[in-house]
């Protein structure tokens, strides 16, 4: 959505499967094993907000409730 565009507002919801598979990643010294996975979503005041995932089942979800109501970071 531009800055211009306030009419349209559809709160940001995750869906319900893992948004990452796998626990590791090709690092510049071989295979690393992943600790954390966070989505970053930047506003348009450029205030952020980070979204830690979880690590279950063998894949990376949103925390339970997940939604934009999550703390920005200015």
């Amino acid at each position: 959505m531009s800055q211009q565009d306030t009419t349209r507002q559809t709160p940001v919801q995750f869906p319900p499967i893992p948004l990452l598979s796998g626990d590791t990643v090709e690092g510049s010294d071989g295979p690393a094993r992943l600790r954390s996975v966070t989505v970053c979503i930047t506003l348009d005041d450029g205030s952020r907000m980070d979204i830690d995932l979880e690590s279950r089942f063998g894949g990376w979800w949103a925390p339970t409730g997940a939604s934009t109501s999550a703390a920005a970071e200015g």
